[in-house]
């Protein structure tokens, strides 16, 4: 029997893959470590830019991670800056990885084109929130024509929810784990279908 999805609040030792080394205090930006792995270490956030997307990309990223782990009493994925670690651990992907999650990416945003007249970053809060839930992984029998959207929520789904919860916010803020840590990095969901266990 499939297990049910992780939650918010305990999805934590989802991945595996290269080492992940967590940074110590309140500031730290991500980089890339030996073997396509992404680590943190402290830094000037202020500086980042994209690596894989454009800036406006980036912006869209942003929010697409945001409304999956919005801000509440703790911090979102934005504050978290999961967008960057999203960018940064694509970007050192195999390149079969890094050309499913950037197609799937584009599929959504030529849907919220035609649907909504808008681009990814510029639609307005709701719009986004039903544009995901269209392509969610609790929709039962999706059409075949949402596929490629559906397998991208998948991927953006457990990638937004490895890095919130790797992060200081995530982990520190939120769930009061030691923010001295070694995690392991998620290397994308095995399996092509995008069905998937935790």
């Amino acid at each position: 029997m499939k297990e049910p999805e992780p939650t918010r609040r305990t999805a934590v030792g989802l991945a595996t893959g290269a080492a992940l080394a967590v940074a110590t205090g309140e500031r730290w930006v991500f980089g890339a470590g030996g073997d396509g792995e992404v680590v943190k270490t402290a830094g000037d956030a202020a500086a980042w830019q994209p690596v894989l997307f454009d800036e406006r990309e980036a912006e869209a990223l942003a929010r697409l991670v945001d409304a999956l782990i919005p801000r509440t009493a703790t911090p979102g994925a934005r504050d978290a800056r999961v967008h960057e670690y999203i960018d940064l651990a694509v970007s050192l992907a195999p390149p079969d990885e890094k050309e499913s999650f950037i197609d799937g990416f584009r599929w959504l945003a030529r849907r919220a084109q035609k649907t909504y007249g808008a681009e990814l970053a510029a639609l307005e809060e709701a719009d986004l929130v039903a544009l995901l839930r269209s392509i969610s992984d609790e929709q039962r029998d999706l059409p075949k024509s949402l596929a490629t959207g559906a397998q991208f929520f998948v991927d953006l789904k457990r990638r937004t929810i490895f890095g919130y919860y790797t992060s200081l916010e995530g982990r520190v803020q939120e769930l009061g784990l030691p923010d001295s840590v070694s995690m392991r990095q998620w290397r994308g969901c095995p399996h092509p279908d995008g069905e998937h266990t935790t």
